[in-house]
């Protein structure tokens, strides 16, 4: 099942520092006393016309425009914030509070006049907030939409996208394109929510890593044609774990296949009902120390392949 809140992690990601904060939240104070501004100095230059001439009211003016214009890059440099961090923050603001000045804020920011190539700095967030003005709850549109923006956002911007494991780490374990697409699969459905695949795609990875160590030791001959996942862990955890390593560590990882990896992969696979993001946390949580386990020992067996899918070695 699809779930559309943001994991803590992704909004964390994308908030801008405190400091960048307090320059944005500056700049909407200063903004909103803008008009008065502009009526005050548009007063000033017509002045300036009637009591001198034109050529000194259009220094004055070019002047006042020099004076914005550098007043608007100084609070950005000394604050230290971009359009495109003010983008993110306007958007985290109305994921948490759908309101009309938070989408107001949004799309003035997110409109960038620097880029001749596209209109916003974030085209999927324009999009959203141009079909929000179909909507009679335009505010509350964007919110329910917003989310998958800023999780493709993450994805673009962040050098280590990952939660499961990072491929980056992985170069000297000799981890094939196989193993490689699947831990994307993970971290991707996990980013995006999609809690059921997730489940099940961490039972497919770690089954196919156990079946790898045991071809490779020559136990996979002593399990039944065809067999079930639960009779793979047995063999795993007496043959491999409980003979080669700690008994805490066999405890650990056990207790991990067994009870969170095997078991909620049969509820997503079985199960009509839902995974909370408390729950499936929890599952990334075991999977992650236990696949890395996994991966290390195939690759300290030096593995070179998956099984083949015709079952030959």
């Amino acid at each position: 099942m699809y779930q559309k809140p943001l994991l803590e992690e992704t909004i964390s990601f994308l908030t801008p520092s405190e400091r960048k904060q307090e320059g944005i939240q500056f700049h909407e104070r200063y903004s909103l006393s803008i008009y008065r501004i502009l009526i005050v100095l548009f007063i000033g230059l017509i002045l300036q016309w009637y009591l001198f001439d034109y050529r000194f009211a259009l220094l004055f003016g070019l002047f006042v425009l020099f004076l914005s214009i550098s007043s608007e890059v100084f609070m950005k440099l000394f604050y230290g914030f971009s359009g495109r961090d003010a983008t993110k923050y306007y958007a985290i603001k109305i994921y948490e509070n759908p309101s009309e000045k938070n989408l107001k804020q949004l799309n003035s920011w997110n409109k960038n006049p620097f880029d001749l190539t596209t209109e916003y700095y974030y085209p999927r967030i324009g999009e959203i907030v141009e079909k929000s003005k179909q909507k009679n709850d335009r505010a509350e549109y964007v919110q329910s939409e917003i989310p998958d923006a800023l999780r493709l956002i993450e994805r673009r911007e962040r050098d280590d996208y990952h939660t499961l494991v990072n491929i980056n780490e992985l170069d000297e374990q000799n981890i094939n394109a196989y193993y490689e697409d699947l831990l994307k699969e993970v971290n991707y459905c996990y980013k995006f929510g999609a809690y059921t695949s997730v489940s099940m795609l961490l039972r497919k990875l770690t089954e196919n890593l156990i079946e790898d160590i045991l071809l490779t030791k020559g136990l996979y001959a002593e399990l039944p044609k065809e067999p079930k996942f639960q009779e793979m862990v047995t063999v795993f955890v007496d043959e491999v774990l409980k003979k080669e390593y700690d008994g805490r560590i066999a405890e650990d990882l056990e207790e991990s296949l067994d009870k969170w990896i095997r078991k909620k992969g049969n509820k997503g696979a079985h199960i009509p009902e839902s995974f909370t993001q408390d729950e499936i946390q929890e599952l990334m949580s075991h999977a992650q120390k236990t696949v890395r386990f996994l991966i290390t020992i195939r690759s300290d067996l030096n593995v070179s392949k998956h099984k083949p899918e015709d079952g030959t070695e």
